[in-house]
């Protein structure tokens, strides 16, 4: 539904999230673009990861509009999600970027693999010199996982 978001007061696509007693019409819509400036700030200050590590917004984007202008300028598409590249770093303009789901969990901290990984275990595998168990044990994950690697059911873009 195209609909004026109560945030940023831009004309988009809103998702409606609840009642709020202080919006005109009583409903509290945002854009996604609102949304994902939310949720950052709510990582960096619930009981998160972010918190233990001292993860924090930077001081530009501080501002809804300023964040929601690099966002547009930056790639940002629906269904995309907010990515820092080093996940030690802060959320800025120089460490995020816009990336896939699977992208974004894969290069979160409790992925299991990277990609160079998988590379090489396809490779080992592939070589028939080496064996699934071999393979999950060197790697420290499961004997599913390596079976999902090599059959391309998970990395099938890789």
């Amino acid at each position: 539904m195209r609909k004026k978001c109560t945030s940023c007061a831009v004309n988009r696509e809103i998702n409606c999230f609840g009642v709020d007693s202080g919006s005109p019409d009583g409903c509290v819509c945002q854009c996604k673009l609102c949304r994902a400036h939310y949720a950052m700030f709510s990582r960096c200050q619930d009981k998160s990861t972010h918190v233990i590590k001292r993860i924090k917004v930077c001081v530009e984007w501080q501002d809804r509009m300023t964040f929601i202008r690099w966002a547009e300028s930056h790639g940002w598409q629906p269904g995309l999600h907010l990515d820092r590249i080093d996940n030690s770093g802060d959320y800025s303009p120089e460490n995020c970027r816009f990336v896939t789901c699977c992208d974004n969990i894969r290069n979160g901290d409790r992925a299991k693999l990277a990609r160079e990984q998988v590379i090489l275990i396809r490779l080992l595998f592939a070589s028939k010199h080496v064996s699934r168990t071999y393979l999950a044990n060197l790697f420290k994950v499961s004997i599913a996982q390596i079976n999902n690697v090599i059959s391309k059911r998970s990395w099938s873009n890789v």
